[in-house]
């Protein structure tokens, strides 16, 4: 399929045509080694801090090549061939592509908990399509998150804004070609094209502004957030003509000024903040500035992007970049238990993995296809598509693109804002002393589940019949618990479990901790003469603190907590329930509130009900252990699962926050022993029930095993009596 040349372009730009261009640039494959080196050590070593922004670098150079082949094509024989084009796409990218999705899918299925292997599969299929940004801005996802366990086809995430901003490149670059203008005479082509560039950098750019303070999380898979970083190499490949005639030492100038602009983001960038803008803006410039000054000669002294092994690693890089991530999540868990968690060799192990699958995958499957005559169109065929079709294809996949990136503006479910909160927060360990916070029990019930906790901690096998909660499951939370903990404000009747006509009204309130404890809460004061009226709201914990770093998010907590109590001083009910996670996340100004500050704003977001409520109770969280939807896994023991308190600040937690309130004659309730041995052993599964869904929050199943001792914590408190 292509178009038919016109007379406008008949002749290259300008009227000038250009010698053959070499296909290679060894300053762009040293470009690329640098870039997919930072990358890889970035993610098994957490260094170069910055190391992320490769991703970056690679964009500038895609847009430059890409652009700089459609123009000289057009320019050459006055067409552009979209068959040839996305042939040649399909060539260079699919074959690697397919084979890293084929084996991880395949991989996570024997390494993975079943859980986490469908996540998979579901992750493989975007990928497949070229729509893994979209996907992951959708259900949450954060790439900087270090404590959630990540998707091995995370990375996929940069293939598909390439491919999809080439799904429309094309098209634009063809209508802006033939559509002529009355000055066409003095509007030449290379000034079109130059518009065209400068117009998406300047949309993108604003877009990526807006976002990154609005959305950050959605906003770094945003394609119309990346959009201007290609747009950037595709202004140098149309305006390659201006950086061929430059003396010597300003292309040596450039050059190492750019450089040093890319090295530079490697070491500063920081993803929690301002990313992609404007902290992308350094290494894109940087890679204009070294891609610039090659142009026509490269820099002679440029020796740290010009050697052989610059040149081999940049060859390569596509496939390390594919090769790599899987390694790191899939095959690090099976290195650390054969050699030792703490073994350094372990990570050197599975990046020497990586570079020998990604130096097969680039000899056997990339360069064989690439070269291969495999969907080349025969000589003598052409395939020819009208502009007004052209037009309806450009308007189409705009279309396309814009509907998804509506879908990364905050477009997250709500139980991936459940986990916002805690996953972006780290514990800090503490003095592990008892709390004396618990509350008197009849032990009968509470000794079956000591039993439970104390046989798990023994377990050297995990349960055959183990029950393993997928916490989006429609039925995870009772009656419509899981959607009333998300940021919109629903009114009672949506958000009560048990008879609207009920005597006796049980409030809770707090944050995704709270929500999680339902299925026990709604068997004790949702049935018979209670119900339970439903004000959490996910990363929102009842505190008097602004916490986050996304602005909407702290206005809408800040709003949501005024309106929680509200409706405890409207309601009057017998109890408020508070329950929060015990990891602080960060505040407004980014920085962690103390133990002190955090109890004393608890203290004083309680004290404005004070009067409201009969009883008010405080319902201590789980302590935070192993995420299990990492480390349970076909080959992993009960014992990787397994925590300790004294690895975790709870216990300084649970004492400093049950002195804060008890001046508001506030009733702790003790989880401790629900969840852990009276030793401090913390296992990840009670009979054949998983305790929780990931590092803190309690499964559904293992908490209405709770119920009958909670029952009891609560009655000998005064919580459910008359």
């Amino acid at each position: 399929m292509a178009l038919h040349r016109t007379a406008a372009a008949a002749t290259p730009f300008d009227g000038r045509r250009r010698g053959r261009v070499r296909n290679q640039r060894r300053d762009i494959q040293g470009l690329r080694a640098l870039a997919v080196t930072a990358v890889v050590l970035s993610h098994f070593w957490g260094w170069p801090r910055g190391g992320f922004v490769g991703v970056d670098v690679f964009f500038v150079i895609s847009g430059f090549l890409i652009t700089g082949h459609l123009v000289r094509e057009h320019a050459t024989t006055g067409r552009i061939s979209f068959v040839d084009f996305y042939a040649k796409r399909i060539r260079r990218i699919a074959p690697a592509a397919a084979v890293v999705l084929i084996v991880t899918v395949g991989a996570s299925a024997f390494l993975l908990n079943p859980n986490r292997a469908s996540d998979v599969r579901g992750d493989g299929v975007w990928a497949a399509v070229f729509l893994a940004n979209w996907h992951f801005a959708q259900t949450g996802t954060d790439y900087f998150t270090a404590d959630g366990p990540s998707s091995p086809l995370q990375h996929f995430w940069s293939l598909a804004i390439e491919e999809q901003f080439y799904a429309v490149w094309p098209l634009l670059i063809v209508v802006v070609l033939r559509h002529r203008p009355a000055r066409s005479r003095i509007v030449r082509p290379t000034a079109r094209l130059a518009g065209l560039c400068g117009g998406v950098i300047v949309l993108s750019l604003c877009w990526a502004a807006w976002s990154t303070h609005a959305a950050p999380t959605s906003a770094y898979f945003s394609t119309g957030a990346r959009a201007w970083e290609l747009a950037v190499g595709a202004m140098l490949a149309v305006g390659a003509r201006y950086f061929q005639q430059l003396p010597q030492w300003a292309r040596e100038a450039l050059a190492w000024a750019g450089l040093a602009g890319i090295t530079a983001a490697y070491v500063i960038a920081d993803g929690a903040h301002g990313f992609p803008f404007p902290t992308a803006l350094l290494p894109t410039l940087g890679t204009a500035l070294v891609i610039a000054a090659g142009v026509g000669s490269e820099p002679r002294s440029l020796f740290v992007l010009r050697n052989p092994l610059t040149d081999y690693v940049g060859r390569v890089s596509y496939s390390l970049y594919l090769w790599h991530f899987p390694v790191l999540v899939l095959a690090v868990p099976v290195l650390a238990a054969a050699l030792g968690r703490s073994n350094p060799l372990v990570l050197i192990a599975a990046l020497l993995l990586a570079v020998g699958f990604a130096v097969s995958s680039f000899h056997f499957v990339e360069e064989p296809v690439r070269r291969s005559r495999w969907l080349v169109r025969r000589p003598g065929r052409r395939h020819r598509i009208p502009a007004n079709t052209a037009v309806a294809i450009t308007v189409s996949a705009m279309a396309v693109l814009s509907s998804g990136a509506a879908l990364t503006v905050d477009g997250r479910s709500s139980r991936a804002s459940a986990s916002e909160f805690a996953n972006s927060a780290t514990a800090e360990p503490h003095d592990t002393a008892d709390t004396g916070a618990r509350a008197g029990r009849d032990e009968s019930e509470q000794d079956a589940i000591t039993a439970l906790v104390e046989e798990a901690n023994k377990a050297t096998a995990w349960p055959d019949d183990l029950a393993v909660n997928d916490p989006d499951a429609p039925d995870a939370l009772p009656g419509a618990a899981g959607v009333c903990g998300s940021a919109e404000w629903l009114d009672a009747e949506e958000c009560t479990i048990g008879s609207p006509d009920a005597p006796k009204t049980a409030v809770l309130a707090g944050d995704s901790i709270a929500q999680a404890y339902t299925p026990a809460l709604a068997t004790l004061f949702g049935t018979g003469e209670w119900k339970l009226r439903m004000v959490s709201m996910y990363a929102c914990p009842f505190v008097a603190l602004e916490l986050g770093d996304q602005p909407n998010r702290i206005d809408s907590c800040a709003e949501r907590k005024k309106l929680e109590v509200q409706e405890v001083k409207r309601l009057k009910p017998d109890v408020l329930i508070i329950a929060n996670t015990y990891i602080r996340n960060v505040d407004r100004s980014g920085e962690r509130p103390s133990v002190g500050e955090w109890s004393a704003a608890l203290a004083d977001q309680v004290s404005r009900t004070a009067g409201a409520a009969k009883r008010t109770f405080y319902l201590l969280p789980p302590p935070q252990t192993p995420d299990v939807r990492e480390c349970y896994t076909p080959i992993s023991k009960p014992k990787d699962c397994a925590g300790r308190v004294s690895d975790t600040d709870w216990k300084a937690m649970a004492r400093a926050q049950t002195a804060a309130l008890r001046a508001q004659k506030v009733s702790v309730i003790d989880s401790l022993p629900w969840f852990c041995t009276s030793g401090g052993s913390c296992p990840a599964f009670g009979g054949t029930a998983m305790m929780r869904n990931d590092s803190w929050h309690p499964s559904p199943t293992w908490t209405t095993i709770l119920a009958p001792a909670m029952r009891e914590a609560f009655a000998a408190a005064g919580g459910l009596g008359g």
